[in-house]
Protein backbone atom coordinates (compact mmCIF):
# COMPACT_ATOMS: atom_id res chain seq x y z
CA UNK A 1 0.00 0.00 0.00
CA UNK A 2 1.07 4.11 -0.72
CA UNK A 3 0.58 5.35 1.92
CA UNK A 4 1.09 8.70 0.16
CA UNK A 5 -2.24 7.81 -1.81
CA UNK A 6 -4.36 8.18 1.57
CA UNK A 7 -5.16 11.62 3.85
CA UNK A 8 -4.56 11.85 8.07
CA UNK A 9 -8.25 10.24 7.92
CA UNK A 10 -7.47 7.37 5.94
CA UNK A 11 -9.09 8.09 2.98
CA UNK A 12 -7.96 7.93 -0.35
CA UNK A 13 -6.97 11.29 -1.88
CA UNK A 14 -8.41 12.96 -4.69
CA UNK A 15 -6.58 13.15 -7.98
CA UNK A 16 -5.51 17.08 -8.13
CA UNK A 17 -4.31 17.27 -12.13
CA UNK A 18 -2.33 20.02 -11.40
CA UNK A 19 0.07 17.90 -9.56
CA UNK A 20 0.61 16.34 -12.17
CA UNK A 21 2.49 18.74 -14.16
CA UNK A 22 3.91 20.47 -10.87
CA UNK A 23 5.32 17.22 -8.91
CA UNK A 24 8.43 15.64 -10.24
CA UNK A 25 7.12 12.15 -9.35
CA UNK A 26 3.52 12.27 -11.18
CA UNK A 27 5.24 13.88 -13.88
CA UNK A 28 7.94 11.31 -14.73
CA UNK A 29 4.69 8.57 -14.38
CA UNK A 30 3.20 10.56 -16.93
CA UNK A 31 5.93 10.74 -18.98
CA UNK A 32 6.36 7.14 -18.69
CA UNK A 33 3.33 6.12 -19.65
CA UNK A 34 2.69 8.19 -22.60
CA UNK A 35 5.91 6.98 -24.25
CA UNK A 36 4.76 3.57 -23.64
CA UNK A 37 1.32 4.27 -25.58
CA UNK A 38 3.27 5.90 -28.23
CA UNK A 39 5.67 2.95 -28.40
CA UNK A 40 2.80 0.47 -28.44
CA UNK A 41 1.23 2.67 -31.39
CA UNK A 42 4.58 2.57 -33.31
CA UNK A 43 4.85 -0.92 -33.28
CA UNK A 44 1.37 -1.38 -34.15
CA UNK A 45 1.30 0.87 -37.29
CA UNK A 46 4.56 -0.43 -38.64
CA UNK A 47 3.66 -4.21 -37.78
CA UNK A 48 0.10 -3.21 -40.08
CA UNK A 49 2.22 -1.26 -42.61
CA UNK A 50 4.72 -4.14 -43.20
CA UNK A 51 1.79 -6.56 -43.72
CA UNK A 52 -0.06 -4.71 -46.34
CA UNK A 53 3.47 -4.04 -48.11
CA UNK A 54 4.04 -7.89 -48.37
CA UNK A 55 0.62 -8.87 -49.25
CA UNK A 56 0.98 -5.75 -52.18
CA UNK A 57 3.95 -7.17 -52.80
CA UNK A 58 2.75 -10.50 -53.56
CA UNK A 59 -0.15 -9.42 -55.53
CA UNK A 60 2.45 -7.68 -57.73
CA UNK A 61 5.11 -11.00 -58.04
CA UNK A 62 1.69 -13.54 -58.73
CA UNK A 63 0.86 -10.75 -61.86
CA UNK A 64 4.75 -10.65 -63.36
CA UNK A 65 5.18 -14.37 -63.12
CA UNK A 66 1.66 -14.84 -64.39
CA UNK A 67 2.87 -12.69 -67.74
CA UNK A 68 6.10 -13.97 -67.70
CA UNK A 69 5.10 -16.84 -68.32
CA UNK A 70 2.71 -16.56 -70.60
CA UNK A 71 5.34 -14.51 -72.52
CA UNK A 72 7.78 -17.14 -72.77
CA UNK A 73 5.77 -19.91 -73.43
CA UNK A 74 6.01 -20.75 -77.23
CA UNK A 75 2.46 -22.43 -76.62
CA UNK A 76 0.76 -21.32 -73.71
CA UNK A 77 -2.59 -22.75 -74.88
CA UNK A 78 -1.64 -25.98 -76.22
CA UNK A 79 -4.34 -28.00 -73.67
CA UNK A 80 -7.31 -25.23 -73.95
CA UNK A 81 -6.37 -25.87 -78.12
CA UNK A 82 -6.36 -29.69 -77.76
CA UNK A 83 -10.03 -30.62 -78.78
CA UNK A 84 -9.50 -28.11 -81.59
CA UNK A 85 -6.49 -29.07 -83.06
CA UNK A 86 -7.47 -32.50 -83.16
CA UNK A 87 -9.70 -31.49 -86.47
CA UNK A 88 -12.97 -33.51 -86.21
CA UNK A 89 -15.86 -31.08 -84.99
CA UNK A 90 -18.48 -29.33 -86.27
CA UNK A 91 -18.30 -25.12 -87.01
CA UNK A 92 -20.27 -22.70 -87.08
CA UNK A 93 -18.12 -19.21 -88.32
CA UNK A 94 -19.18 -15.39 -88.22
CA UNK A 95 -17.55 -13.13 -90.31
CA UNK A 96 -18.43 -9.60 -89.53
CA UNK A 97 -17.24 -7.18 -92.30
CA UNK A 98 -18.30 -3.99 -92.44
CA UNK A 99 -21.74 -5.09 -91.60
CA UNK A 100 -22.11 -7.85 -93.46
CA UNK A 101 -22.54 -11.31 -91.90
CA UNK A 102 -21.01 -13.79 -93.78
CA UNK A 103 -21.83 -17.33 -91.67
CA UNK A 104 -19.87 -20.56 -92.51
CA UNK A 105 -21.14 -23.69 -90.95
CA UNK A 106 -20.37 -27.33 -91.67
CA UNK A 107 -17.99 -29.95 -90.33
CA UNK A 108 -14.26 -31.07 -90.60
CA UNK A 109 -12.96 -34.55 -90.66
CA UNK A 110 -8.89 -34.25 -90.47
CA UNK A 111 -8.00 -32.32 -93.44
CA UNK A 112 -11.48 -33.14 -95.11
CA UNK A 113 -14.58 -29.85 -95.11
CA UNK A 114 -17.89 -29.85 -95.77
CA UNK A 115 -20.05 -26.47 -95.13
CA UNK A 116 -22.35 -23.95 -96.87
CA UNK A 117 -21.33 -20.42 -96.29
CA UNK A 118 -24.29 -17.98 -96.25
CA UNK A 119 -24.61 -14.10 -96.52
CA UNK A 120 -27.59 -11.69 -97.72
CA UNK A 121 -27.07 -12.17 -101.44
CA UNK A 122 -26.56 -15.91 -101.78
CA UNK A 123 -25.31 -19.46 -100.55
CA UNK A 124 -22.77 -20.95 -101.16
CA UNK A 125 -21.53 -24.89 -101.11
CA UNK A 126 -17.94 -26.26 -100.26
CA UNK A 127 -16.38 -29.78 -100.14
CA UNK A 128 -12.60 -30.67 -100.62
CA UNK A 129 -9.45 -30.21 -98.24
CA UNK A 130 -7.37 -27.98 -96.72
CA UNK A 131 -4.90 -27.81 -100.07
CA UNK A 132 -7.86 -28.61 -102.84
CA UNK A 133 -11.17 -26.59 -102.40
CA UNK A 134 -14.36 -26.67 -104.61
CA UNK A 135 -17.19 -24.53 -104.23
CA UNK A 136 -20.63 -23.87 -106.39
CA UNK A 137 -23.82 -21.43 -105.50
CA UNK A 138 -26.69 -23.25 -104.27
CA UNK A 139 -29.15 -23.14 -107.68
CA UNK A 140 -25.19 -24.36 -109.82
CA UNK A 141 -24.60 -27.78 -110.76
CA UNK A 142 -21.06 -28.18 -111.00
CA UNK A 143 -18.25 -27.58 -108.42
CA UNK A 144 -15.27 -25.31 -109.52
CA UNK A 145 -12.35 -24.97 -107.76
CA UNK A 146 -11.63 -22.02 -105.20
CA UNK A 147 -9.52 -21.08 -102.20
CA UNK A 148 -11.36 -20.67 -98.73
CA UNK A 149 -13.27 -17.72 -98.92
CA UNK A 150 -12.31 -15.50 -95.62
CA UNK A 151 -11.06 -11.88 -94.71
CA UNK A 152 -7.52 -11.71 -93.82
CA UNK A 153 -6.87 -14.17 -90.74
CA UNK A 154 -7.23 -17.79 -92.46
CA UNK A 155 -9.89 -18.50 -89.35
CA UNK A 156 -10.10 -22.52 -90.88
CA UNK A 157 -6.42 -22.68 -90.11
CA UNK A 158 -6.10 -24.04 -86.74
CA UNK A 159 -2.64 -23.24 -86.73
CA UNK A 160 -2.92 -19.46 -87.82
CA UNK A 161 -4.87 -19.41 -84.46
CA UNK A 162 -2.89 -20.83 -82.66
CA UNK A 163 -0.21 -18.62 -83.70
CA UNK A 164 -2.19 -15.52 -82.94
CA UNK A 165 -3.15 -16.53 -79.23
CA UNK A 166 0.13 -17.27 -78.51
CA UNK A 167 1.11 -14.14 -79.58
CA UNK A 168 -1.37 -12.47 -77.49
CA UNK A 169 -1.18 -10.88 -73.73
CA UNK A 170 -3.87 -11.19 -71.33
CA UNK A 171 -4.85 -7.91 -70.30
CA UNK A 172 -7.69 -7.40 -67.17
CA UNK A 173 -10.59 -9.79 -68.66
CA UNK A 174 -9.64 -10.62 -72.87
CA UNK A 175 -6.62 -11.15 -74.71
CA UNK A 176 -4.68 -8.55 -76.76
CA UNK A 177 -2.70 -8.31 -80.38
CA UNK A 178 -0.98 -5.77 -81.62
CA UNK A 179 -1.10 -4.90 -85.45
CA UNK A 180 1.98 -5.42 -85.98
CA UNK A 181 2.13 -9.08 -84.38
CA UNK A 182 -1.15 -9.94 -86.24
CA UNK A 183 0.70 -9.03 -89.54
CA UNK A 184 3.57 -11.35 -88.44
CA UNK A 185 1.30 -14.01 -87.68
CA UNK A 186 -0.72 -14.65 -90.60
CA UNK A 187 2.12 -13.52 -92.74
CA UNK A 188 0.25 -10.78 -94.68
CA UNK A 189 2.72 -9.88 -97.63
CA UNK A 190 1.60 -6.17 -97.91
CA UNK A 191 4.63 -3.45 -98.56
CA UNK A 192 2.96 -1.47 -95.13
CA UNK A 193 4.50 -1.67 -91.50
CA UNK A 194 1.77 -1.34 -89.05
CA UNK A 195 1.36 0.60 -85.81
CA UNK A 196 2.48 -1.64 -83.14
CA UNK A 197 0.24 0.09 -80.29
CA UNK A 198 -2.67 -0.63 -81.65
CA UNK A 199 -4.40 -3.24 -80.55
CA UNK A 200 -7.53 -6.15 -81.34
CA UNK A 201 -9.32 -8.08 -78.83
CA UNK A 202 -9.57 -11.66 -78.81
CA UNK A 203 -12.33 -12.99 -76.34
CA UNK A 204 -11.93 -16.86 -75.24
CA UNK A 205 -15.10 -19.45 -74.13
CA UNK A 206 -13.91 -22.33 -72.27
CA UNK A 207 -15.86 -25.48 -71.75
CA UNK A 208 -14.18 -28.01 -68.73
CA UNK A 209 -10.56 -25.95 -69.63
CA UNK A 210 -10.84 -26.53 -73.60
CA UNK A 211 -11.39 -23.69 -75.99
CA UNK A 212 -15.08 -23.93 -77.34
CA UNK A 213 -15.06 -20.52 -78.96
CA UNK A 214 -13.21 -17.77 -80.33
CA UNK A 215 -13.96 -14.32 -80.85
CA UNK A 216 -11.55 -11.65 -82.39
CA UNK A 217 -12.27 -8.13 -83.30
CA UNK A 218 -9.29 -6.97 -85.65
CA UNK A 219 -10.76 -4.22 -86.53
CA UNK A 220 -7.87 -1.59 -85.70
CA UNK A 221 -6.01 -4.16 -88.05
CA UNK A 222 -8.03 -3.89 -91.72
CA UNK A 223 -8.75 -0.40 -90.56
CA UNK A 224 -4.85 0.57 -90.50
CA UNK A 225 -4.63 -1.98 -93.58
CA UNK A 226 -7.51 0.09 -95.63
CA UNK A 227 -6.48 3.54 -94.22
CA UNK A 228 -10.82 3.54 -93.58
CA UNK A 229 -12.63 2.71 -90.71
CA UNK A 230 -13.28 -0.96 -91.00
CA UNK A 231 -15.49 -3.23 -88.84
CA UNK A 232 -13.92 -6.90 -88.54
CA UNK A 233 -15.24 -9.19 -86.11
CA UNK A 234 -15.04 -12.96 -86.55
CA UNK A 235 -17.16 -15.38 -84.00
CA UNK A 236 -15.76 -19.60 -84.03
CA UNK A 237 -17.60 -21.57 -82.21
CA UNK A 238 -16.74 -25.60 -82.21
CA UNK A 239 -18.97 -28.65 -81.25
CA UNK A 240 -19.00 -32.62 -81.23
CA UNK A 241 -15.43 -33.02 -80.68
CA UNK A 242 -14.04 -36.36 -82.35
CA UNK A 243 -17.77 -37.18 -82.99
CA UNK A 244 -17.45 -36.67 -86.58
CA UNK A 245 -17.12 -39.58 -88.90
CA UNK A 246 -15.49 -39.78 -92.32
CA UNK A 247 -17.28 -38.95 -95.23
CA UNK A 248 -16.59 -38.55 -99.21
CA UNK A 249 -15.93 -35.24 -100.56
CA UNK A 250 -16.11 -36.98 -104.01
CA UNK A 251 -17.70 -34.71 -106.54
CA UNK A 252 -20.44 -36.37 -108.61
Amino acid sequence: MNYNEYDSNGNKKKINFSDIFTDKTQRARLILLVSFVLIFILVLSIRNNNNSLQKEETIVKDKKEEVIVDEDSDNKFEEEFSNIISNNYNFDFNLIYNGVSYKSIGKRYNEKYSYTLTNKEDKRLFLGTSHIMKSKLNDEKEYKETPFLYAYINYFDNDVLMNILNKSAFVLDHYEISNSDLMDTIDLRINKKLNSDKKNNIDLVLKNNKIVEIDIDFSNFVSEIENKKTTAKVELKYSNFNKIEDFSIEIS
